[in-house]
C-alpha cells in the first residue's frame, strides 16, 4: 500500500496553561493508524513532532501538551498502518498562557450594618475568568462566592449571617487558561455603624 491517507478535518480547540485540544479526522482504505501533530514555537527553528493513536472511527479530539508559554504554529497529518502519511496541513496558531493573574490590591470599604464592599484590582496577560472569595471565621464558619470580573470592581457582601469576630479572607484570581493566584489575610469584623475600611495593596509585581 503506497496510497496516502487523507486528513479531512483539523480544528484547534481550547487552550489551557499546559497545552490545547485539537480535533482531527481522516480516512484511509485500510484504516488510519495514527495522527501526526507538529508544533513550533514563535522564534524556534525546529518543529516538535508527536504521534497519537487514531480512534477506530477515524475522528477524535487530542490533548496536545506544551507546558511553555508562547505562540505556536500547528500542522497535522494522517498516517496509515503501512507508514504512509497525508501531506502536512497547516492547522493554525495557538497561544499557550502559563502566567498567573496578579492581585494588585484588595480593599474593604463601605462597612455598615448591612455589610461591606470588597474592592479589587487584578491584572492578567490574557482573559480573566473571575475571583473566588472565601470567608472563614475564627469559629469555623465559611462563606464563599464567585465574582466575574474584568479586572477592577466592587463586590458587595451582605452582613446576613456574618458574625462578629476575626474572619480569614481568601481571594483566588483565575484566568481563562486556568492559571491561579491567591492572597489570604485576616480581618476583624464588628457589626455597627460605618467605620474606616482596610486596604491590602501592592500584592503583585508592578
Amino acid at each position: 500500500d503506497t496510497a496516502a491517507p487523507e486528513l479531512t478535518a483539523s480544528t484547534v480547540g481550547a487552550a489551557t496553561s499546559k497545552g490545547f485540544s485539537l480535533f482531527l479526522s481522516g480516512t484511509d482504505e485500510k484504516g488510519l493508524n495514527a495522527f501526526r501533530v507538529d508544533t513550533r514555537g514563535e522564534g524556534d527553528d525546529v518543529w516538535v513532532t508527536r504521534y497519537y493513536n487514531a480512534p477506530a472511527s477515524g475522528s477524535g479530539t487530542l490533548d496536545v501538551d506544551i507546558w511553555r508559554q508562547g505562540n505556536y504554529a500547528v500542522r497535522a497529518a494522517a498516517c496509515d498502518t503501512d507508514g504512509n502519511e497525508s501531506p502536512l496541513a497547516d492547522v493554525g496558531t495557538v497561544f499557550i498562557d502559563t502566567t498567573s493573574p496578579v492581585i494588585r490590591s484588595l480593599t474593604i470599604t463601605n462597612i455598615t450594618e448591612a455589610g461591606f464592599s470588597l474592592h479589587h484590582r487584578v491584572t492578567d496577560n490574557g482573559t480573566l475568568a473571575g475571583l473566588s472569595v472565601t470567608l472563614t471565621s475564627d469559629t469555623g464558619e465559611t462563606r464563599s462566592s464567585f465574582l466575574v470580573t474584568d479586572g477592577e470592581s466592587d463586590f458587595p457582601w451582605s452582613a446576613e449571617g456574618l458574625t462578629e469576630g476575626v474572619w480569614t479572607i481568601s481571594v483566588t484570581a483565575s484566568d481563562a487558561a486556568g492559571n491561579e493566584s491567591r492572597y489570604t489575610f485576616d480581618w476583624k469584623y464588628t457589626a455597627g455603624t460605618a467605620r474606616p475600611g482596610l486596604t491590602v495593596a501592592r500584592l503583585g509585581t508592578p
